[in-house]
């Protein structure tokens, strides 16, 4: 049986998953603005590559591993990645096409 919370329930969730990290973000923005110019934000901005590049391809393998599930999933993600690499397309709208393709094709719905 599916659970759905009411639509109270999903605006606090919503809040509560976005406002932390966008405080977040604005108190960074604001202390970075004063000092990005120092060499020690050079290092900071050069050494934090490796860590985003590291959290994403993380964040892609447990995706991959519990999405990759039949022939046809796999058709799906393989393509998307061609299509990033291959193209200039925006991300999001490369994700939201493969989603809605999967939506249609796996029967996951809309």
């Amino acid at each position: 049986m599916i659970h759905r919370a009411s639509r109270r329930g999903s605006i606090v969730a919503l809040l509560a998953f976005f406002v932390p990290a966008a405080v977040i973000a604005l108190l960074v923005a604001r202390v970075w603005a004063g000092v990005r110019l120092s060499p020690w934000a050079k290092t900071i901005r050069v050494a934090i590559v490796p860590v985003g590049t590291g959290l994403t391809l993380g964040s892609a393998f447990t995706l991959a591993r519990s999405g990759l599930e039949d022939p046809r999933s796999i058709v799906i993600a393989v393509a998307t990645v061609g299509i990033l690499v291959r193209t200039k397309l925006p991300v999001p709208v490369v994700l939201a096409g493969a989603g809605l393709l999967g939506a249609v094709l796996l029967g996951g719905g809309l």
